[in-house]
């Protein structure tokens, strides 16, 4: 009998309990991983038939993970891609990388079975890659241009340059992830109402983000948008690089949430915070802006991003509210 071997990759594990499953009912080894990092090390120990990854994860997101295991395993698995929604911008970057499939959540395992049967066969022969689209083209197009903001040491001085007295872009709301305890973005969110005359609150669980209002991360949560309604979710899942509010959090899911609809900003801090998740938002057509690091107070975070080698475009902090103010304007157009 052949051995076949299947690595699924997810960080939410219930997503692939049932396919697990039926898989090893099905006389298939099937092993996982809750990222890309860990699946990578499974990869380079032991060949696999197939890789089915989820593209929205921590530490090393789907896409991330195609590019290292086409550069660096051999011989190389035939992959499979899972997304809540194909933008299409995903979907060429996943064909130029040689995904051989991509699904859409929640899946289909008639559909996933065939696939993989599909996917199976096309490894013995070395068969070409395909993707195959199980994508709902009628999506309807977000309500608002995103506009998520990753900021650390030095951020409420460099948020009241930025925001003081603004009357923000009509068709944009503002996501905040300034790092600090509870009472610190407490007292932020007063001040962006108080002294700033901008309209500005924690964001709440449920919630459905407006147009000219900033939502700011509360403490201890980080903060996500729900890619099917696009309501604000607060998610008490583990600190990301010790942090909790983190911004990869709120950059992976407005990346697969919005896509091309998301402008992604990193500004002064220490750390790498939102580098991972800009990368993503990139990926899926989104843009990004980073505050030129000779401007910030603390310039790791900007330059961690730079470095990373993602796709960006780079405003000094006297800038960077015409900057945003231009980004949305071309991003609003698609809407």
């Amino acid at each position: 009998m052949e051995t076949k071997k299947i690595l699924l990759v997810d960080d939410e594990t219930k997503s692939f309990e049932i396919l697990k499953r039926v898989l090893s009912n099905s006389n298939w080894i099937v092993e996982s991983a809750s990222n890309g990092e860990e699946a990578l090390k499974l990869l380079k120990d032991s060949p696999f038939n197939i890789l089915v990854t989820d593209l929205n994860m921590p530490i090393m997101n789907g896409m991330e993970l195609v590019s290292r295991v086409q550069a660096e395993i051999h011989p190389k698995p035939k992959i499979i891609m899972t997304t809540a929604y194909g933008f299409d911008e995903v979907r060429k970057r996943a064909m130029d990388l040689g995904v051989y499939a991509f699904l859409t959540k929640p899946l289909d395992y008639k559909v996933m079975a065939q696939t993989l049967y599909k996917c199976y066969e096309g490894s013995k022969n070395n068969a070409s890659s395909i993707v195959h689209q199980n994508l709902d083209t009628q999506r309807k197009k977000p309500p608002f241009i995103g506009v998520g903001i990753a900021v650390s040491t030095g951020g409420p001085q460099t948020l009241k340059q930025i925001f003081n007295k603004w009357t923000l872009p009509s068709e944009a709301a503002f996501f905040i992830v300034q790092h600090g305890p509870e009472w610190c973005l407490e007292s932020i969110a007063e001040r962006f109402n108080s002294e700033l005359g901008v309209k500005a609150g924690l964001a709440k669980d449920g919630e459905l983000p407006k147009s000219r209002q900033v939502y700011i991360a509360p403490g201890n949560h980080h903060l996500c948008i729900d890619p099917k309604t696009y309501k604000l979710k607060l998610v008490d899942s583990p600190p990301e690089h010790f942090l909790r509010p983190a911004a990869d959090p709120l950059f992976r899911s407005a990346a697969e949430s919005l896509g091309p609809h998301f402008l992604g900003i990193i500004l002064t801090g220490l750390g790498r915070d939102g580098t991972h998740g800009a990368q993503l938002a990139a990926d899926m057509g989104g843009k990004i802006l980073i505050q030129d690091p000779g401007t910030a107070i603390a310039p790791f975070m900007p330059k961690s991003a730079i470095q990373s080698g993602v796709k960006h475009q780079m405003a000094t902090l006297e800038g960077m509210r015409q900057a945003i103010e231009d980004h949305v304007s071309k991003l609003s157009k698609n809407l």
